[in-house]
């Protein structure tokens, strides 16, 4: 080992892997920050309990990190991803020479326990996806001139907050429509949905009183961004669903991604991956509207200086060609400031949507795409065509569908089966 390396600092470590990982493995931002998360507590671990330098890391020493981690109460599952990690950041050592050879390989997380994942019903998807009304168009004179003030970016009071007059954001995600509360729910002026039943004096002044209660004098106009942010979370919803995207992949989608005359959408996922996904008729309609009445009015906000946009992601990792690629101007979906829409704000409008629909459970993008894939299992698509769909790697991680599928199965029957 060189001098340079032997004086080598644990951060200066983790720097360059996480380059590494970025820059000439084309890894996530994710997977990035969650490796140099692993790399630098295994370092930690040698320095403080091992008493080792990093050059001196044996199997011993990784097993000693991994046990100390299940102490810690970290499940199966947790443990197998920290073993992943560091095996990946042993080869990388061995490979640069900072170790004289790779002891990772003899590394053994727990086997993961079976966990089946949590899915919609047939019933559940369609009132998610159905459940979003858009305005209709305003006329010309309505749309506000460039520069005009409008809300604040998609963030929000935590859920069961109740906004006062005049507020504007929910907690942490996209807006959901006006006046749209439901099952206990709060409508705010940019549309998201809390849980106490009251709507702001932004939404009641939209149906002719003004704030307080009091009559309107005239019916006020629809708002062009309430407008696209609602188009907007229809294109995300059923996008996500009909297509089986993983928010990460759906959020770095940029302009030129779905083809309309095929109806399919090009995507980039795990491993730098690229694969084309059919997009179903819904979504494609969705999506048009979207791309012609909803983004410009969004994408006007950039240019009227209402923020600086960024890329989803704030990890330290890597200025690599893909992510310079993601410039918010190339972006597919946008926030109401016009930067790229994040993965955090794409989650909090599913959950909203989802509870907006009655729906009782917690819903993620990802469960989504469980939902999308275990629905086409059982409709009568064969195991290889959905793996093709979802962008799996290997069939076996695909197969956890049938098993959904089963359980489902058996779960009606106990229900309404006079002897099971």
């Amino acid at each position: 080992m060189s001098t340079e390396r032997a004086t080598e600092t644990d951060e200066q470590i983790v720097d360059a892997f996480a380059a590494h990982l970025d820059l000439e493995r084309g890894r996530s931002e994710h997977t990035v920050r969650a490796y140099r998360r692993e790399a630098a507590a295994l370092l930690a671990h040698l320095r403080e309990v091992e008493r080792i330098a990093p050059a001196e890391l044996d199997v011993t020493a990784l097993r000693s990190w991994l046990g100390a981690r299940a102490e810690t109460g970290a499940g199966a599952s947790t443990l197998a991803r920290s073993a992943a990690a560091a095996r990946t950041f042993t080869t990388w050592l061995a490979a640069t020479g900072r170790i004289p050879h790779d002891v990772g390989g003899r590394l053994r997380a727990p086997r993961r326990g079976r966990h089946l994942p949590t899915v919609l019903t047939d019933e559940q998807a369609g009132a998610l996806l159905d459940g979003i009304v858009t305005e209709p168009a305003p006329r010309r004179s309505d749309v506000p001139a460039p520069g005009a003030d409008t809300d604040s970016e998609d963030a929000a009071p935590a859920r069961g907050g109740t906004p006062t007059p005049g507020s504007t954001s929910t907690q942490g995600g996209a807006p959901m429509p006006a006046g749209a509360a439901t099952q206990g729910g709060t409508a705010t002026r940019d549309g998201a949905v809390t849980r106490d039943g009251t709507a702001t004096a932004g939404d009641t002044a939209g149906e002719g009183t003004a704030a307080g209660g009091a009559p309107a004098e005239e019916p006020s106009a629809v708002d062009p961004v309430q407008r696209a942010v609602q188009l907007r979370d229809a294109a995300v919803l059923e996008l996500l669903y009909s297509s089986g995207l993983r928010v990460s992949e759906l959020v770095a989608l940029d302009l030129g991604g779905i083809d309309m005359a095929q109806g399919t959408v090009r995507v980039r996922g795990k491993g730098d991956k690229e694969r084309i996904v059919p997009v179903g008729v819904p979504a494609l309609e969705a999506l048009r509207r979207w791309e012609t009445e909803g983004r410009p009015v969004l994408a006007g906000a950039t240019a009227a200086g209402r923020g600086t946009a960024q890329a989803p992601g704030n990890g330290r990792a890597g200025t690599s060609a893909a992510r310079r690629a993601k410039a918010p101007g190339r972006a597919l979906f946008l926030g109401v400031r016009g930067g790229r829409l994040g993965d955090r704000a794409v989650r909090t409008l599913v959950d909203r949507y989802a509870a907006r629909a009655g729906i009782a459970r917690h819903v993620t993008p990802h469960t989504l795409r469980h939902s999308a894939a275990t629905h086409l299992v059982e409709g009568g698509a064969d195991l290889r065509s959905v793996q093709d769909f979802l962008g799996h790697s290997s069939l076996a991680t695909t197969q956890i569908y049938t098993h959904v599928s089963a359980e489902r199965l058996r779960s009606t029957v106990e229900q309404a089966h006079p002897r099971a």
